[in-house]
């Protein structure tokens, strides 16, 4: 979002995601089930409410900003995690109410619980992200002793499982969307999940590809510009 939001608004979320993620690390033994839990866990603990709609005066304008957390479909006769890989999705989305102009970004996730060991399975799962958003998604791991993420692409490229990754490869999850995701090192620009038709638009070389997706979650970061 550097160039498009003001340094001020992107501080304030950034300074969100870090918290409210250390906040639902700690409930972790209250949603542990599985992975689908804590991620809805972690969704609830991002989003703020209405009332808790962010507001930044700078210069003639009036910046906004919300966290939403989503349940949307994934489970059922044939998800679209088998052939997508992702758990979820990130969003971002700036909008300008002074003149219309509309800015996105997307990233694919998938989350797995420390004690999980099929590795076989999330490889097929990374190869699908990469498939669709090359070296832009993340894999994200979950236990009592934090949430910590690393990109798709590095893990494949260590050979490595998740569990036996070094602490070095990874980051904390909320670091990793405040530094990252929210700054444009990570998640690709104009990806947005389309949630009426259920479909994920990409943007390629010559136009925008749009694939069947249905994911368990979506975490968007809404944010709106207007004239005060």
């Amino acid at each position: 979002m550097k160039g498009v939001v003001p340094d001020a608004v992107v501080r304030d979320i950034q300074q969100h995601l870090r918290t409210n993620c250390e906040v639902a690390e700690e409930g972790f033994d209250s949603a542990m089930m599985d992975e689908d839990s804590v991620t809805g866990a972690l969704g609830e603990r991002l989003r703020t409410t209405r009332s808790q709609t962010r507001t930044h005066y700078i210069d003639d304008s009036k910046w906004q900003w919300r966290i939403t957390s989503t349940k949307l479909r994934g489970r059922g006769p044939n998800p679209a995690e088998n052939t997508v890989g992702a758990d979820g999705f990130f969003q971002i989305e700036v909008e300008d109410f002074s003149n219309g102009a509309l800015w996105r970004k997307g990233m694919l996730f998938q989350a797995k619980m420390e004690k999980n060991k099929d590795k076989k399975l999330l490889i097929q799962e990374m190869k699908h992200m990469e498939e669709i958003t090359p070296n832009e998604s993340l894999v994200v791991e979950y236990s009592r002793n934090g949430y910590r993420a690393i990109r798709s692409s590095e893990l494949l490229n260590t050979g490595e499982s998740l569990r036996s990754v070094s602490d070095d490869a990874v980051r904390g999850l909320g670091d990793i969307l405040a530094d990252q995701f929210v700054v444009c090192t990570l998640g690709v620009r104009g990806m947005y999940y389309d949630s009426q038709r259920q479909i994920i638009l990409v943007p390629s070389q010559e136009d925008m590809l749009a694939r069947r997706f249905a994911v368990d979650h979506r975490i968007s970061i809404d944010i709106s510009k207007g004239i005060e």
